[in-house]
Parts: C-alpha cells; structure tokens; sequence
C-alpha cells in the first residue's frame, strides 16, 4: 500500500470511529492490499509472511478465470492506528461458487 492511500484510508476510518459510524466500505485491490512487505497492513490476523497464503490462493483463482477481479474490504484501525485490518475477499469471477470455495478451501486442507 503507497502512502497516499495509507493517509486516505487512515484519514476515512479515523473519521468513521470519532463519529461511531461503521457502515461505510472501503476496498483495495488484493495486490494493494497483501502487498507481503507492508506491516501496515492485517489480513485475517496475518501481517507479512501469513499473507504469502492468501496470494496464492488467490493467484490460482486468476489462473482460472483471468477476467476476475479480486478486493480486500477494509474494516478497521488496530494497535493504536498502526494497522488496518481486514478479513473479507471480494470477489468478482466468471467460476462458479463451488469452483471459488474448492479453490479456497485449499488452505484448509494444508493446514
């Protein structure tokens, strides 16, 4: 994540929490967002290397469909607005949804 979207995601979650609103969405591209260098950054409580996972995974869904679109919805400020935090994938694909939860589910298995 570049530093003008850290200020402006910062900016816009810093305001939603002074005025108790957490109804707003914010979406970043998953290669923004799971950039595996950026602390800035949390992804299902995994920061750096746990992110390495989430991008292969999500590498195997655009294998299969190259037209898919793939964002991370932004949620929240951690540690004292050190990190942002995360936890859900949007995605946009021509698979079916037994074809994205097989691709998904891979995880599970490895583990």
């Amino acid at each position: 994540m570049n530093s003008l979207q850290k200020g402006s995601i910062l900016t816009l979650l810093k305001t939603d929490e002074m005025s108790n609103n957490y109804t707003n969405n914010y979406w970043f591209s998953y290669k923004d967002y799971l950039d595996p260098a950026d602390d800035f950054t949390d992804f299902c409580c995994e920061c750096l290397e746990g992110k390495h996972e989430y991008i292969a995974l999500i590498e195997n869904l655009i294998n299969k469909d190259k037209t898919a679109k793939i964002f991370v919805q932004v949620y929240g400020l951690d540690n004292k607005d050190k990190v942002i935090t995360a936890d859900t994938l949007i995605i946009f694909s021509k698979l079916s949804l037994v074809e994205i939860k097989q691709i998904f589910n891979e995880l599970k298995l490895r583990t």
